[in-house]
């Protein structure tokens, strides 16, 4: 579905525009219910918005967190780094970024350590969160707060 871009997601299923794929694959009744009801974060637990603790992303960050553990387990290159990545997206939220200098200008920013052959170790969304500066800080901006972060990853793991 994110390499054929239908107007809708309904439309793959569409007699005349569908893509054979996804029909053959599985019904679209079946897809709809799994889209209502696949849920990662009890939404009851979900702290307001004007709490300091919020998150932006608490309705996946338990996958993002999985996710993490799971690529910190493979063994460190000697030579990493960390880039800055945009996944384009059409969608309507507000972590959406901007950068007018991309082929894909909208999209969402997200920090990744990886090595020289691009495999991924560990990633931070940029949620905006990172841009709350706490007292007797300095504020280096979010990118530099976010490569703290998972620079601060690869020590407690190194020790």
């Amino acid at each position: 579905m994110s390499l054929i871009h239908l107007p809708r997601v309904t439309k793959h299923w569409n007699y005349e525009i569908g893509t054979p794929f996804i029909k053959e694959t599985m019904p679209a009744n079946k897809f709809e219910k799994i889209r209502q009801f696949i849920h990662f974060n009890d939404n009851s637990k979900m702290p307001p918005r004007e709490d300091p603790n919020a998150d932006r992303l608490f309705k996946i960050r338990p996958i993002l967190t999985k996710l993490n553990e799971t690529c910190m387990q493979i063994t460190l290159k000697s030579q990493l780094c960390v880039d800055e990545q945009i996944c384009s997206t059409k969608a309507r939220n507000n972590l959406k970024r901007y950068n007018p200098k991309k082929p894909k200008k909208w999209g969402y920013k997200i920090f990744v350590l990886c090595d020289t052959s691009g495999f991924a170790y560990s990633f931070e969304v940029e949620s905006g969160a990172e841009n709350i500066i706490e007292p007797g800080e300095p504020d280096l901006g979010a990118g530099i707060k976010i490569i703290g972060f998972i620079l601060t990853t690869i020590l407690r793991r190194c020790h």
